[in-house]
């Protein structure tokens, strides 16, 4: 469910773009992790085991799985520290709440505004 990194080899995501969704923008990686939260919510699978699951996953492995494919600088791949990122949490929870306002994920609601970086 690696929703950044298969979403820009599919095409459907760019890395030079912010993805706004409630009024938050979100680059490649952070609605990576919105879907992500969002999938949780969609398999129903609380938001306390999915963001436990993301910290346990980042203290395993976090390190080896470091993507060339977009890069934002420092932090972005796996900052320091055991735990997931404050900022991948809340999008993960932004996404995993989004399941209540809009219950419908298909194709055409994935067409949300999107601003193009330079």
């Amino acid at each position: 469910m690696d929703y950044g990194n298969n979403g820009i080899k599919s095409g459907d995501l760019s890395s030079n773009t912010f993805y706004l969704r409630e009024g938050v923008e979100h680059n490649v990686g952070d609605i990576g992790n919105y879907l992500f939260g969002r999938g949780m919510a969609e398999l129903q699978i609380s938001l306390w085991a999915a963001q436990t699951g993301a910290h346990v996953n980042n203290m395993l492995s976090g390190r080896r799985q470091n993507t060339g494919i977009y890069d934002f600088g420092p932090g972005t791949n796996n900052g320091p520290g055991l735990f997931d990122s404050k900022g991948d949490q809340a999008a993960m929870s932004r996404g995993y709440k989004s399941h209540q306002n809009y219950p419908s994920l298909l194709r055409r609601d994935m067409e949300w505004p999107k601003f193009y970086g330079k």
